[in-house]
């Protein structure tokens, strides 16, 4: 379930971060803080791409 929030405030960080912004989340042990910058759109795609390849794995293992 972390994972699962981690990577929505992700997906949301990378929108707000083609405009430029930081977030910051905090789970019960793990704090999650990254700042995105426009030139970074190449890296925020990357990083979507991944978050959505885990979330898939996630669901498949949850199915399995």
């Amino acid at each position: 379930m972390f994972y699962m929030t981690a990577s929505l405030f992700l997906i949301a960080a990378v929108s707000f971060g083609m405009m430029g912004g930081q977030v910051i989340y905090q789970g019960t042990n793990r704090t999650i803080s990254f700042e995105i910058r426009s030139q970074d759109a190449e890296t925020a795609a990357a990083i979507v791409s991944l978050v959505s390849l885990a979330v898939g794995m996630s669901k498949q293992q949850e199915k399995g």
